[in-house]
């Protein structure tokens, strides 16, 4: 208890880069591909069967995990500017308090 909360604006900016950088990694190459070549490889066999039934389903999981993992940097990029609002509204109040009418 009593304790001051501290945020690094720049290290949370950072982060949500990277982890864009990371989001926009996913799926490329597509997996669906090489999952729909694989199943052309192997035609009336089990594998090739299940193979081509399977590429569109990890092709659309990549593709959300993606989006979860945009959405975390966008919730980094808003919460360093919360932040950086945040204390420049809590130093303003902070001056009218100590400096009134200046």
């Amino acid at each position: 208890m009593g304790e001051i909360l501290r945020a690094d604006a720049e290290a949370l900016r950072t982060m949500a880069g990277a982890v864009r950088g990371e989001a926009g990694k996913i799926g490329k190459p597509s997996p669906a591909e090489a999952i729909s070549a694989v199943a052309a490889g192997m035609p009336n066999s089990v594998i090739g069967a299940a193979a081509a039934g399977a590429g569109e389903p990890i092709m659309s999981s990549f593709l959300r995990m993606a989006a979860q993992l945009n959405s975390l940097a966008d919730a980094a990029t808003s919460s360093a500017t919360s932040y950086e609002d945040m204390d420049a509204a809590f130093k303003a109040q902070l001056e009218r308090y100590l400096h009134p009418g200046a």
